[in-house]
């Protein structure tokens, strides 16, 4: 499965940050962003326990951060071929 990248203003400041996931690891996401010192890419940890395949985004009200949507397959069995599709939604806390 290839990730798809996803556009998204993560923090609010108008530009839109690049989230892709990183199947390399089950959980893993790239942020790429914007800062003072130019372009960086930061890995985070989402905790998800499985592969991401896919990313969407509800954007927030008048600055509020957007709610995420992820798509998180759990492969299972002896080959690694099958398993279970869960979808998870943040909530902007």
């Amino acid at each position: 499965m290839q990730p798809t990248p996803l556009a998204v203003d993560l923090d609010g400041d108008g530009v839109d940050e690049v989230v892709v996931p990183q199947n390399q690891l089950p959980g893993m996401l790239g942020v790429i962003f914007r800062g003072p010192a130019g372009v960086r890419f930061q890995q985070v940890n989402s905790g998800f326990e499985g592969v991401i395949t896919g990313l969407g985004a509800i954007r927030g009200e008048d600055k509020e951060p957007p709610t995420l949507i992820a798509c998180v397959v759990h492969l299972g069995g002896l080959l690694q071929i099958s398993g279970e599709s869960q979808i998870i939604m943040t909530t902007p806390e």
